[in-house]
Parts: structure tokens; C-alpha cells; sequence
């Protein structure tokens, strides 16, 4: 009887893993939302979107590498918050949410992969060298919840740089909605006597909320030693450019971050 193929070292080519998770999103949007996981792995299959390589190599447990580079995408997916798990064991995604390109899904890995290398960093710093000033706050993560007011994580948002006047003084954020996060800056600057104000230099629209944010933070912390307040960041035009520009090729050429500045 002729041996199953057992996994052979290889590199994992990373699209393949992007595009599963750009699958799984696909797979229960048309799947009402809500799937098991056999059902995504059959759907992948019907698709064509299952890597042919993955489907006949064997692993060490007796599955295939096409579940296991499935289930790690949809790690990736529940840890960005951009689909869940039932209690039936079923996959869902929350409703409205929209279409996930290469791109965003490229752009949820290397935000994730930075920002864990950045934790436990400055994990490993304040165990030897306690903090004696506070640093400054990073602002709630987005996620669903319900009140006199809904917030959709999983919404449309955008990643925006302003810059206070003319002033080499920069806030980093994300919101839904450009034009009432610039109403909101401004409401309590008393831009008739300083003659100033905050306006936006640069935006980023993401297809949630949940990217948008990761965006944010991925440039407050290559920013960190320039931050002063909160989300407020004091440096020269070149240097903001520079860290926008570097993170938008990134994403866009599929390459990891120079955060070595």
C-alpha cells in the first residue's frame, strides 16, 4: 500500500496564506455568516483555493497541511477580531462585514507580528527597568458593543495623521468618520484667538475598523520615542512623511517593517 506523503520542510509561501485568509471571509459571507470548519475546508476546495501542495502533504497528526494553514489564518482573522467563534464550534463573521483584500489581510499580519514583538519588548524592559512617568495611552481597541450608541468594529474606518496650524505637532487616530473626528479636535481649541487648528494630512481608508486602528498603532510605535501626549506626536514634516510612507509600502510590497530609525 503506497505510504501517505508526510510534510516535507518547505517555506510556507506567505500568499497562500493570505489568500486562505481572504477565504475564509469569502466562505462565510456566502455561507449566511456562519460556517463549520468543514464546511470553510470544502468550500476552499469547490473555490480552487485550496494550494494542491498543502491537500497531499500529511502532517505529523494525521491531517493535512490545508487544514492547518487554514486554521492559522483564521487565528489570525479571531485575533484581529474580525470573525468569531460560536459555541457549536461554527466560524462567523459579524454582520456587514465586508470584503477582506490581499492587501488588508498582508496588513493584519504585519501589524500584529509588530506590535507582538513591540509588547513583549517593552515587556521585557520594564521588568528590569520599572516605569516611574506614565506613557502615553494607545485608546481603546475597537469591538462591537452596544449602548445609547453602536460601534462596529468591523465598519469601514480610516488611519489619519493631523497636524496642529503649521506647527511640527501630529495626532495619529482612526475613525469612521474623518469629518466629525476633525469637528470633535477642534471643538475645544480656540482656533479665533490662536488662529490655529487641527487639520488632516493624510488618511488611509481600511475596510474595518479593527485595520484601521492596527494601522494607528503600528506608527505610534515606530513614533514612540517622539510621542508627548497620548496619541499626539511632536517631529518634523520629513520624519511623520517617512513613517507613513514606510508603512504603506510595506503593506503594499508584502515586506516586513524597518522600524530602525
Amino acid at each position: 500500500m503506497k505510504e501517505a506523503r508526510r510534510a516535507a520542510p518547505r517555506q510556507m509561501n506567505s500568499s497562500d496564506r493570505y489568500q486562505y485568509m481572504v477565504g475564509i471571509v469569502d466562505g462565510l459571507r456566502a455561507l449566511g455568516g456562519a460556517a463549520r470548519p468543514s464546511e470553510i475546508y470544502a468550500w476552499l476546495e469547490s473555490q480552487g483555493l485550496a494550494d494542491a501542495q498543502d491537500l497531499a502533504t500529511v502532517q505529523k497528526d494525521g491531517g493535512t497541511r490545508f487544514k492547518k494553514e487554514v486554521r492559522w489564518a483564521r487565528k489570525e482573522l479571531f485575533d484581529a477580531g474580525l470573525i468569531g467563534a460560536g459555541a457549536s464550534g461554527q466560524w462567523f463573521i459579524h454582520a456587514g462585514m465586508p470584503r477582506l483584500s490581499l492587501e488588508e489581510a498582508r496588513a493584519i499580519v504585519r501589524i500584529r507580528s509588530r506590535l507582538r514583538r513591540t509588547s513583549k519588548t517593552e515587556g521585557d524592559r520594564s521588568s528590569k527597568h520599572p516605569a516611574v512617568v506614565a506613557k502615553p495611552t494607545k485608546g481603546p481597541s475597537p469591538t462591537d458593543w452596544s449602548g445609547v450608541v453602536h460601534r462596529v468594529g468591523t465598519a469601514p474606518a480610516s488611519t489619519y495623521v493631523a497636524r496642529f496650524g503649521e506647527r511640527d505637532v501630529w495626532k495619529v487616530g482612526h475613525a469612521q468618520d474623518l469629518g466629525a473626528r476633525l469637528t470633535e479636535l477642534n471643538r475645544h481649541v480656540p482656533h479665533e484667538i490662536l488662529g490655529e487648528q487641527w487639520h488632516m494630512i493624510y488618511s488611509r481608508r481600511w475596510s474595518s475598523a479593527v485595520l484601521a486602528y492596527g494601522m494607528e498603532q503600528a506608527l505610534l510605535v515606530e513614533l514612540t520615542r517622539l510621542r508627548t501626549t497620548g496619541e499626539r506626536v511632536a517631529c518634523n514634516e520629513r520624519r511623520i512623511r517617512s513613517a507613513w510612507d514606510n508603512f504603506v509600502r510595506a503593506v503594499a510590497d508584502n515586506r516586513s517593517i524597518d522600524y530602525a530609525r
